[in-house]
């Protein structure tokens, strides 16, 4: 009894301490465009963002949005912990991503705010605000 109580204590331990360092640190990108392709949690979600390394260890973003084709795009880190630049393909548009534990919030260039829950450890967020979409006030 008193090991299976010091192992379950060992474990949450670990799992905090886990936790703390993706806080710390920033987010590890782990994962395959393969994955993300295989997890059947994202059927039917409106839209979703994802962070992958493809076959070359490139990483890599992939955006959806349900009845449009999945698009795939490359982001960089910016001096500010946790926050990144993404850039679809060709240039087409940039905006930024904040992520913290459990959310991401994604900010347009044309100042709109969408957020994202995270929904696995491989950094898979989907979209839990489709209706509300709030602008930026100029006091933010």
């Amino acid at each position: 009894m008193i090991v299976v109580l010091l192992l379950s204590m060992c474990a949450i331990i670990i799992k905090q301490q886990y936790d703390l360092n993706l806080y710390k640190n920033g987010f590890d990108i782990t994962g395959t465009y393969e994955h993300i392709d295989d997890n059947a949690e994202l059927d039917n979600k409106e839209s979703y963002i994802a962070f992958s390394k493809d076959e070359q260890d490139q990483l890599k973003f992939y955006s959806y949005k349900q009845f449009e084709k999945k698009t795939e795009g490359a982001y960089r880190e910016t001096p500010v912990p946790n926050l990144f630049l993404l850039k679809e393909p060709e240039g087409k548009s940039e905006s930024f991503l904040l992520l913290d534990k459990k959310s991401a919030y994604l900010i347009s260039k044309d100042n709109v705010i969408k957020k994202y829950n995270k929904i696995s450890d491989e950094l898979i967020f989907i979209n839990t605000d489709q209706v509300e979409n709030q602008e930026l006030s100029a006091e933010n």
